[in-house]
């Protein structure tokens, strides 16, 4: 059920909706609600009009080093991945340095570039299947 005119999906349609998996990434208790409420959304919506859903997820060394050990559990396995160019990085960087939440500060920090040099070449998602119920927890996340 949509509540208004200008949400339905016969307006939008978005081809695919991006969003966090169960882990959350960092075990954020909003970013796993946010996975499992975009899921029943689209879960919902009728299959000739239905979007495909993919969640970000990590891979390799990225994946031991960016996720919460609380989560790392729940964290999807990657069934696509995106190139990235140095440009990309640049631009995700700086979109992330305009949030307080990041506490990326004014200047870039030597780790975090040296990471985004070295594993930030690729992100990674996984292609959610809809019919199957995935795991999560919430665990205790200090904001």
């Amino acid at each position: 059920h949509y509540p208004c005119k200008e949400a339905s999906p016969k307006k939008h349609q978005p081809g695919i909706v991006v969003t966090y998996d169960p882990s959350g990434m960092s075990g954020h208790p909003d970013h796993i609600s946010l996975s499992l409420q975009v899921k029943k959304i689209i879960s919902n919506i009728p299959s000739k009009l239905r979007t495909k859903l993919f969640w970000t997820t990590a891979a390799g060394i990225v994946r031991e080093r960016r996720v919460n050990k609380k989560v790392i559990d729940f964290l999807t396995l990657a069934t696509h991945s995106l190139k990235m160019t140095l440009g990309d990085i640049t631009k995700k960087y700086l979109a992330a340095r305009a949030h307080r939440s990041q506490k990326l500060g004014k200047n870039l920090p030597i780790p975090l570039l040296l990471a985004l040099l070295l594993f930030g070449r690729s992100e990674w998602y996984h292609e959610v299947d809809l019919k199957k119920v995935y795991p999560y927890k919430f665990v205790p996340f200090k904001i």
